[in-house]
């Protein structure tokens, strides 16, 4: 086989991959509310200090945000939410997002902290 009909057989493949990741990311966007624990519009509460982080204001996958979506594998979704006022002195609030805390937040919904087990309450 020549060095041109390979090359052809090549960009064929890269094609038929390039179709088969944009299937998939299509796919994963559409079905990431279905694989969140929590919904755009919800309070979330880091449950280790019961501090309440904001609104959640966007649900996306850390993967799915970056050029390279070889790596955006799997439904692990991320959360962006917005400070309130009081929880800041900047006017407004800021966003922010749970990718950065890197599993050093615990997060759950005012319902799941105030229903949690004594011993694991911090202000009571």
């Amino acid at each position: 086989m020549s060095l041109k009909a390979l090359n052809a057989e090549l960009r064929i493949l890269n094609a038929e991959v390039k179709s088969a990741l944009a299937k998939r990311r299509k796919w994963m966007d559409e079905h990431m509310a279905d694989f969140a624990r929590f919904q755009i519009g919800e309070t979330i509460y880091d449950s280790r200090t019961e501090r309440k982080l904001g609104v959640i204001s966007k649900l996306y996958r850390y993967h799915g945000e970056i050029d390279n979506h070889d790596f955006d594998t799997d439904m692990h979704i991320e959360y962006e939410f917005k400070t309130s006022d009081d929880d800041i002195s900047i006017r407004g609030g800021i966003y922010d997002n749970t990718s950065r805390y890197a599993g050093a937040l615990s997060i759950c919904t005012k319902v799941e902290l105030i229903h949690r087990p004594k011993r694991y309450r911090i202000l009571d």
